[in-house]
């Protein structure tokens, strides 16, 4: 009888301290968690990509679009 009031006990206190771990674990963000302005101040700039045409496929194009165009005529 000791035994199985002894395994309870022991139950109940580590379902206690997963239900604490966990309440503390979700707590909000305070005041003074919060990363400092700057933080913000450092990124990274990243130039813009110049993408350059691929002559064949231009050239394929123009093709198409100048038969296309003598029918037309």
């Amino acid at each position: 009888m000791m035994k199985v009031a002894l395994c309870n006990l022991s139950m109940l206190l580590l379902l206690l301290l997963l239900l604490l771990l966990a309440v503390t674990s979700i707590r909000p963000i305070s005041e003074h968690e919060k990363p400092h302005s700057s933080f913000n101040q450092h990124k990274i700039v990243v130039p813009p990509v110049v993408v350059e045409p691929i002559p064949s496929v231009n050239s394929e194009i123009e093709n198409v679009f100048n038969k296309f165009e003598a029918r037309k005529k």
